[in-house]
C-alpha cells in the first residue's frame, strides 16, 4: 500500500460528538487527510466553527444522539449526503463528575443514554452502509475504564465505557464484514473537561497526585492521527483496539 499526504482521499466518514475536544481534532486530522466528512453534535454553532476549521468541506448535522429516532435519522442523512458511508467515528460522550453514592437517576440515564444506547443506535443505523463498502467502524472509549486502579468520581463514565465496549463486541459477531475498534484514548486536554477549571472538583487534583493523570497530557490532534492511520491501514489487517497514552518516561 502506498501512502500519500492525503491517503482518505474518497472515503466518506461520519464523526459523531465533533463540536469540541477530541471528536473536533478527529474532524479536522480526518479533512487533512482528505476524507469527505459528515460532522454530528448537539451544538450546531460549534460543529460549523470545527467545519470552518477544516482542510475540506464538511457538512455539518445537529443532532442529539438521546432524542428518539436521532440516530437512525442522523445515519439517513449522513449517507445521503455523503452518497454511501465508509467510516464512523463515535467520539460524543458526557458524564457526571461524582461519587456513586450521590449519582441521580438523572446522572446515570444521561450518561448511558449518550455513551451506550446512543452509540449502540449509531452504530446500529449504520451497519447496512458498512456492510456494503466493508468499512470500519471507530469507538471512543477511555484508559480510565481499564485502568489499574478506579478513578474517583467516574464511576458513571467507567461503567457506561465498558458497557460500551461489550456492545462492540457483540457487533464484531453479528457484523464480521465491518471492522470494529475501539480506540482507548489517554489523558487528553479538553477531555473530561480538563481544560475547563474547577469543573471536576477535587477529583482532578486526585488523579494528578496518583498519577493517572500527568504532565504528559495528550492533544485531541494526537488521536485523530491515529484514526487516520487506522483508517488508512489494508482492509485485511484489524486493529480491535488501539490504546493511545502519553508516553511515560
Amino acid at each position: 500500500m502506498q501512502l500519500t499526504d492525503r491517503p482518505l482521499v474518497g472515503k466518506r466518514v461520519l464523526v459523531v460528538g465533533a463540536s469540541s475536544g477530541i471528536g473536533q481534532g478527529v474532524a479536522r486530522s480526518l479533512s487533512a487527510a482528505g476524507a469527505d466528512l459528515t460532522l454530528a453534535a448537539r451544538r450546531l454553532d460549534r460543529l460549523e466553527q470545527t467545519a470552518a476549521d477544516c482542510a475540506g468541506s464538511a457538512r455539518c448535522l445537529r443532532c442529539d444522539v438521546t432524542e428518539a429516532g436521532a440516530a437512525t435519522t442522523l445515519v439517513e442523512q449522513a449517507v445521503a449526503e455523503l452518497g454511501g458511508l465508509d467510516a464512523v467515528v463515535y467520539s460524543s460522550g458526557t458524564t457526571a463528575f461524582t461519587t456513586i453514592e450521590y449519582a441521580t437517576a438523572d446522572d446515570w440515564q444521561s450518561t448511558l443514554a449518550t455513551n451506550v444506547v446512543g452509540a449502540a443506535l449509531v452504530l446500529g443505523a449504520a451497519l447496512p452502509h458498512l456492510r456494503a463498502t466493508s468499512g470500519h467502524a471507530v469507538y471512543l472509549s477511555s484508559v480510565s475504564a481499564r485502568f489499574w486502579s478506579p478513578w474517583r468520581g467516574l464511576g458513571l463514565y467507567v461503567a457506561s465505557k465498558r458497557a460500551a465496549e461489550s456492545v462492540l463486541e457483540s457487533l464484531r459477531l453479528e457484523a464480521p464484514e465491518v471492522a470494529f475498534t475501539t480506540l482507548v484514548v489517554g489523558p487528553t486536554v479538553s477531555e473530561f473537561g480538563l481544560d475547563q477549571g474547577d469543573t471536576m472538583g477535587a477529583f482532578a487534583s486526585e488523579w494528578f497526585e496518583l498519577g493517572q493523570v500527568g504532565p504528559g497530557i495528550l492533544d485531541p490532534a494526537d488521536h485523530g492521527v491515529a484514526i487516520v492511520n487506522l483508517l488508512t491501514m489494508d482492509r485485511r489487517v484489524l486493529v480491535s483496539e488501539m490504546v493511545i497514552e502519553p508516553r511515560r518516561s
